[in-house]
């Protein structure tokens, strides 16, 4: 059956189980991995998608639109900006507390002497 078709008549269904039985002929996973920061070694085996995707059907997610508001903004934005902006704030600010630990450290062994 045409994909075309089954997208036309509006039951996903089907059209998502040709895509989960026949994942390689649509490259989703090659099309993952050739995004900039996804490794080929990032994601897991396509079977372990397969059986996911026979437990939790892929048309009862809802629409990552669906977990925004207009006050609270959207999820994914604010975890692309944390992994963007403050994780490497927090690390940054991690390293040069830890450096200025082992300096006192240091500074206090060298005065012991």
């Amino acid at each position: 059956m045409n994909l075309f078709v089954l997208t036309a008549m509006n039951d996903k269904k089907p059209f998502f189980l040709i895509i989960i039985k026949t994942f390689q002929n649509y490259h989703i996973y090659e099309g993952l991995s050739t995004l900039t920061n996804i490794s080929r070694y990032d994601l897991p085996d396509p079977d372990s998608y397969k059986d996911f995707f026979r437990v939790n059907p892929l048309w009862d997610f809802p629409a990552l639109s669906s977990t925004c508001s207009f006050f609270k903004g959207c999820p994914l934005h604010k975890l692309d900006i944390a992994i963007a902006y403050d994780l490497p704030e927090i690390l940054g600010k991690f390293r040069r507390q830890r450096e200025a630990i082992s300096t006192v450290k240091s500074q206090q062994a060298s005065s012991k002497n």
